[in-house]
This record gives C-alpha cells, sequence and structure tokens, in this order.
C-alpha cells in the first residue's frame, strides 16, 4: 500500500570513464513497506573487481531478510557488507566505499563509508548531504582545505574508513529525515565529484521536472562536455520523489495519539510541576544552606559560639535534604570545633580547669581542619587557663603545706596565687587566695594558742628541728655534707618525738640525697689523690707540665668539695711545679718536696 500509493522514480547512469572496467555498482530494492538504494565504488588497483557488486549484494540479502531503517539495522546492512569483502579479501584484495538509503515512503535515513556521496535536494536547494572520510574532507573540516579544492586533493583518495579495512568499521548512520513532495535524493560516486563541481550539480537541480532520467542525462552531459583526459568510473542515481506516502488512517492515529496523549501529557505537567516545585524547594533550601553555613562562620569568627552552633545545625540539616554531601561532611567539622569550644568554655566556667585544658588543645586540633577559624579565641583561652591552672596549683599547694603545718611556706603559696590572680584580673582567684590566707593566719593563730597551752617545750622542739632542717639545707647548700648529715639527725630525731611523720619521710630523702653526695665527693676525692699520685710520678721524671695539670685537676676537686688542708698542700706543691716551669728552683727543693710528698697524709689517702 504504501508504495502503491506514493511516487518513487529512479533513474542513473553507471560507465567505466576511461578505465578499463567499471568497479561501480547501483541497485535498489522497493518493497511494499521499504525501500533500500545502494551505491558502491569498488577501490580496485586497474584490474577489475567484484568488490562493489559482492557488497550491494551483502547489503540486498542483509535488507530483504529483515527489512527495517532504524539506525541499527542501517549499521549491520553496512557491517554485512564489509564482512562479506573481508571474508573473500582472504583470496582477493577487496575494498569499497559504500551509501545506502533507506526509505518507508514518508521518511529516510542514509548510512556510508568511504567517499561514495549522497544529496538531498529539496526545492532545488542542497539540504543535506554526507562527508567523505577521507583525508582531504578532515582538513577541509579543520579550515585547511576549501571545500572546492577536495576534486583535485591528492590525499582525496587517502580514506580513512572504507569497507574491508582492517581495523574495526564504525560506519555513519543519518538521523531519519522526513520527506516532503519534490524532494530528490541524489548518489554518486568519486567520478562525478571530482569532474562535476557542486555549484553545477545543484543547477541541475533548480529546474529538475517529475522524470529523473533528464537529470540523469543533463549530468553525464555536462562530464562528457568537458572532455577530461581522465575520468574515473562514474555512477549517478536519483530518486525523484514526486509524491509521498499519506497514511489514511493519520486522522483516526491522531486521534487514538491524542486520547492516549492528553492523560500523558497531564500526567507529565503534573510531574513537572511537582518537579519544578521541589526545584525550586531544593534551590531555596540550597541558598538557606549556604546562607546558615556562612552565617556560623561568621558567628565563629566573632567568637559567638553557641549562635555558630544553632547556625551550623539548621545548614547541617539542609545539606542533607538536598543531599549536598561534600558540604555536609565540611559543617559537621565547623560543628566539631564549636562543640569541643563550647564545652571547654563550660568546663573553664565551672573551674575544671584540666579538662577546660585538654578541650581547648582538643578544640585546637580540631580548627585545623576548619580553616584554622577561632585559631586566635583558643590560643587566648589556653593562655587564661593555664594562668587560671598556675593559681589554682599554688592554692593547692598551700593548701597541702598547711595541712602539713608548713604554715610559713604555705603563706608563700598564698601570696604567690594572690598576685597571679591580680596580674590575671581573676577577681575569683584573688578572692579565693584571700580567703585562703584569712584561713591560714587563723589556723595559726589558733594553732599558736594550742601550742602555746600545750607547753613551749613541744615549740622550741619544733623550731629547733625546723631550724636543724634549714641548717641541714645551708650545710648541704655549702657542700658541708657531714654537717647536712648531722643536722638532719638531729632533726629526724626531733620529729620522730613529735610524732611528724610527714617531715620525717622528707628529712629522710633529704638524709638519702646527702648520702650521695657523700658518695660523690668520695669517689670524686678518690679521683683527685690518684691526679695527685700522677703528678708525683710525672714530677719524678721532670715533667713538670704534665705534673702541673694533674694538680690542677686535684686542686679543683678539693675546692669544690671543701677539703681546705688538701686545697692547701696542692697549692703548694704546684707553686714549687711553677718555680721548676720558671727555672727559679733547684733539684734540692725537688728533693725536699719528695721527702715532703713522702711523709705527707695525702701520699697514704
Amino acid at each position: 500500500m504504501r508504495r502503491d500509493n506514493s511516487e518513487f522514480k529512479t533513474a542513473y547512469i553507471s560507465h567505466e570513464g576511461t578505465r578499463l572496467h567499471n568497479n561501480d555498482y547501483f541497485a535498489f530494492i522497493e518493497q511494499d513497506k521499504l525501500a533500500c538504494y545502494i551505491l558502491v565504488d569498488g577501490i580496485e588497483t586497474g584490474d577489475e573487481s567484484q568488490s562493489a557488486r559482492i557488497a550491494a549484494e551483502a547489503v540486498a540479502v542483509a535488507f530483504n531478510g529483515h527489512p527495517s531503517m532504524t539506525r541499527g539495522s542501517v549499521r549491520r546492512y553496512l557491517m554485512a557488507a564489509h564482512k562479506r569483502l573481508k571474508i573473500n579479501h582472504k583470496q582477493l584484495s577487496m575494498k569499497a566505499s559504500i551509501t545506502v538509503v533507506v526509505t518507508d515512503y514518508t521518511t529516510m535515513r542514509f548510512g556510508y563509508v568511504g567517499n561514495t556521496r549522497f544529496h538531498l535536494y529539496r526545492g532545488g536547494q542542497l539540504l543535506l548531504e554526507s562527508r567523505d572520510h577521507s583525508l582531504s574532507w578532515s582538513l577541509m573540516e579543520e579550515d585547511e582545505l576549501p571545500k572546492d579544492k577536495i576534486a583535485k586533493h591528492e590525499e582525496r583518495g587517502n580514506l580513512t574508513r572504507y569497507l574491508g579495512q582492517e581495523e574495526n568499521l564504525v560506519p555513519d548512520v543519518s538521523k531519519k529525515t522526513k520527506l516532503r513532495d519534490g524532494d530528490i535524493i541524489v548518489l554518486f560516486t568519486r567520478g562525478i565529484w571530482e569532474n562535476i563541481d557542486s555549484y553545477d550539480l545543484q543547477a541541475v537541480f533548480e529546474e529538475a521536472g517529475r522524470e529523473p532520467e533528464e537529470s540523469v542525462g543533463y549530468v553525464e552531459r555536462l562530464i562528457l562536455d568537458a572532455h577530461p583526459e581522465e575520468i574515473d568510473n562514474y555512477t549517478f542515481a536519483a530518486i525523484f520523489v514526486n509524491k509521498t506516502y499519506v497514511d489514511p488512517n493519520k486522522g483516526k492515529k491522531i486521534k487514538t495519539v491524542l486520547k492516549i496523549a492528553i492523560p500523558v501529557l497531564l500526567i507529565l505537567l503534573i510531574l513537572g510541576i511537582t518537579l519544578f516545585i521541589r526545584h525550586r524547594i531544593w534551590q531555596e533550601n540550597k541558598r538557606n544552606m549556604d546562607l546558615y553555613y556562612l552565617s556560623g562562620i561568621e558567628y565563629i569568627q566573632d567568637s559567638n559560639f553557641p549562635r555558630a552552633k544553632e547556625e551550623l545545625r539548621k545548614a547541617y540539616d539542609l545539606a542533607v535534604k538536598v543531599k549536598d554531601i561534600s558540604r555536609r561532611d565540611e559543617i559537621a567539622e565547623y560543628q566539631k570545633l564549636t562543640d569541643a569550644v563550647i564545652e571547654s568554655d563550660e568546663m573553664l566556667i565551672k573551674e575544671a580547669y584540666e579538662e577546660a585544658l585538654k578541650g581547648y588543645v582538643h578544640a585546637h586540633d580540631r580548627s585545623r581542619f576548619s580553616d584554622n577559624l577561632a585559631e586566635r579565641y583558643i590560643a587566648d583561652k589556653l593562655e587564661v587557663t593555664k594562668k587560671y591552672i598556675n593559681v589554682f596549683d599554688m592554692l593547692s599547694l598551700g593548701d597541702q603545706l598547711a595541712d602539713q603545718g608548713n604554715y610559713a611556706l604555705a603563706e608563700e603559696k598564698y601570696l604567690e596565687a594572690r598576685m597571679l590572680a591580680t596580674q590575671n584580673y581573676d577577681l575569683d582567684g584573688r578572692e579565693k587566695a584571700n580567703n585562703a590566707l584569712d584561713d591560714l593566719y587563723s589556723k595559726m593563730e589558733k594553732e599558736a594558742e594550742q601550742e602555746k597551752e600545750a607547753g613551749k617545750e613541744r615549740t622550741q622542739n619544733e623550731i629547733a628541728a625546723a631550724d636543724f632542717i634549714i641548717q641541714g639545707d645551708n650545710a648541704l647548700k655549702e657542700g658541708d655534707i657531714v654537717g647536712a648529715r648531722l643536722y638532719y639527725t638531729m632533726a629526724k630525731e626531733k620529729y620522730s618525738e613529735l610524732g611528724n611523720e610527714k617531715i620525717v619521710d622528707s628529712i629522710d630523702k633529704k638524709l638519702a640525697l646527702a648520702e650521695e653526695r657523700q658518695r660523690e665527693n668520695e669517689e670524686r676525692l678518690a679521683r683527685a689523690n690518684q691526679y695527685i699520685e700522677e703528678g708525683e710520678h710525672l714530677l719524678t721524671q721532670k715533667k713538670y707540665a704534665d705534673a702541673k695539670k694533674q694538680y690542677l685537676l686535684a686542686r679543683e676537686i678539693y675546692a669544690d668539695v671543701k677539703e681546705e688542708s688538701k686545697l692547701e698542700k696542692t697549692q703548694t706543691k704546684i707553686e714549687i711545679v711553677d718555680g721548676y716551669l720558671t727555672g727559679s728552683n733547684s733539684e734540692d727543693t725537688s728533693k725536699n718536696m719528695d721527702n715532703t710528698t713522702e711523709n705527707s697524709p695525702e701520699s697514704n689517702p
């Protein structure tokens, strides 16, 4: 019915030109519902080739087997020809360019490989054309070669795609084009476009009638009248679309389509409106998310962390709604920062200084993941917290000393705490220090009364014991180890009698330190005595400079450990050696010094 109710007229010419053989091939099949037009240009090497015929037959067989004009079907027709040539290529070299047009008498689609060409004329004007798969055409598309120079360009036959190639083939297939009455479909091979300009070809169809033979004959005369010395095989086919098929049931189909389409369109409209509204809501949520996010950052910069937390919470909720994962994760980092700072501030207010310090350190670490925001605020809070801790530590130490009965040191620590609190503008800390001092003084007065009532003897013993500790400390500082141990031992006896075990323990530590110093001094004295012996030995060998060096080492140790007697004797030895070095002492002096050394106490340490 389609073919009978349409008018497609076809005419063509195909000649060998000046070649010995014609390796072009044109064929067409017109079925009731579909028609297929095939043009093949065999790429010959001078001999007769069957590649064009074989390719055309392969397309015809594929089309007859599964007539269709879908893009995939047209591609399969072309690939059928390609595979057929590759099979025969094992015996003979078979290559070809091809163009295939498929139409349902209402619309058409074309596919091609190589440099056979397709033109569609409408109203005498070129409406649609194929593009060559050649290097010359590629140069033209890159604006390196004018289009009217392709026909004579040396690379026009250098094809990038063709049937029978070894590489994978990807044919070009056009989209579907609706035909109109009066359209003209033209297929032609290289022998035509090398010898006829595209403008001359268009002029043929500007005044064309309804019969294609006249136009095809005119095209052939254009070639022959030019009398070219060499003409390649040329084939030219024209399909005149005098009348396209009009479906008689088109109105009914339109009504049916409308019955189906209107509800669908309504659904799509509702869906579109819904999607539009959702998109607007999404845009509004995203805009608000950005506003809350930026507002939260500004509050952080202003050190208003509670407000920043609220703004960031809103931004986070909206980020989840709009499914902005990247922004959600970014906001989460800022939330962790604000939470850490707020918790630390609360700990500081509660005077949980250690927890506050840990919190601010954690917040400082978190700021590295949040563009280092609040870094200055956190650093200031860390400094303030450390100062609070110093005041708190001083007060705690003062309390401990007061509990131990060391009121003087306790008073000292309380005074230091008050001074630090004053410097830090810590009014609460200053008040606590004053209260602690008041309590201490009250306690001291109370205990003083109690001690007075308990008797002067205990007071004197405590004073004496404390004085022994002080004298022991002074002796230890001056290097008097024996004296220090003596004072510490007496102090220990006193405090043991008084039953003050804490101070007894601290005195034991001081005694242990004194004993350690004693051992160190004994070791150093032994080393000094060794230096003296070595110096005496060197002196007997008249190595005065070396002997003096040993005496100097010994003198340094005797001076450190307060061995005055040995220090004096060592100094005498150094002066004698200096005399040898300057030449003012004689050998008799040396002998006398030897006798003195032998009889001296340090010769037998």
